[in-house]
């Protein structure tokens, strides 16, 4: 697709902007939030139900995204999507990056910044969703919620987590904090590491609006595994380590999955807000 001029780039984007919170706000209210009430009224399978809910909400938005930006291509590996029964290591570029793997994924856990827990109603699906505060990644509340994790990867739902804590603006890899391979230790799980490119240029730090007139590759890949043996037998600090090395030679190009260098990325990370600052709020921040 050829590129818009800059003059009406402007505005197209702007309107692209304002019908995927359009989405957010009018399809959730009238649409979703009946459903996720009758959800949380379920007396069994609450957090199953609720966690199916998301995926639906977020592949609309996705889908939405598509049809309105057809300069934007979404590209999953089927490598990505065949994922079941693991903890997902992936590098974080952007806001998208959580949303995007919760569309992809119908069973799905992961780590949520605290704050957002107090937020009426946004609180409420994130309890019921079975997701975790960072706090809950740790000591004792960490061992009251083993059980729910270790049933949701028995169900074949995955745990996503990013390792660096938080987006990275320039595209690079951050250090790799431990708490993944801890918690994939814990639960005797293997580790699926998964590499994110693109979403860091759709939605750019600091700017209010969508880039959705520039062609673009948003792409999901598979880098590789750490079977849970390994994990096991490792320590987590090592394994961030190398898992690390093997995300940046990716993003490089000198590894699997690699392309010349962070596909879209742009040299910049992005936001799933409007003035997104660099720092992730939606949470899936490693536990440390």
């Amino acid at each position: 697709m050829a590129r818009l001029p800059r003059l009406l780039s402007l505005p197209v984007d702007a309107l692209v902007t304002l019908l995927l919170w359009l989405y957010f706000c009018l399809v959730f209210l009238f649409v979703f939030l009946p459903v996720y009430l009758v959800a949380l009224l379920l007396p069994w399978h609450r957090a199953a139900a609720v966690q199916r809910i998301n995926s639906l909400f977020f592949s609309g938005f996705f889908g939405l995204l598509r049809l309105l930006a057809p300069a934007v291509k979404l590209e999953i590996s089927p490598e990505v999507r065949r994922l079941r029964s693991a903890v997902l290591v992936c590098n974080h570029q952007s806001y998208l990056d959580p949303i995007l793997l919760v569309s992809i994924f119908r069973r799905q856990s992961t780590i949520v910044k605290p704050v957002f827990f107090r937020v009426p109603v946004f609180g409420w699906i994130l309890d019921a969703s079975g997701y975790m505060g960072p706090s809950a990644a740790r000591g004792d509340r960490m061992l009251g919620r083993v059980e729910h994790m270790a049933k949701l990867l028995e169900d074949g739902g995955v745990i996503f987590v990013f390792p660096e804590g938080s987006r990275t603006r320039d595209g690079s890899v951050a250090l790799f904090k431990p708490g993944a391979f801890k918690l994939a230790r814990l639960l005797g799980a293997p580790v699926e590491q998964v590499l994110i490119t693109g979403t860091g240029s759709v939605f750019v730090p600091g700017r209010l609006l969508f880039r959705t007139c520039v062609p673009q590759r948003i792409e999901l890949t598979r880098l590789g595994s750490l079977d849970s043996q390994t994990v096991q037998q490792a320590s987590p600090a090592a394994l961030a380590r190398r898992s690390r090395e093997e995300f940046t030679a990716a993003l490089n190009g000198s590894g699997p999955g690699g392309s010349g260098g962070a596909s879209g990325s742009g040299g910049a990370s992005g936001s799933g807000g409007p003035g997104g600052s660099g720092r992730s709020t939606t949470g899936a921040s490693d536990p440390q």
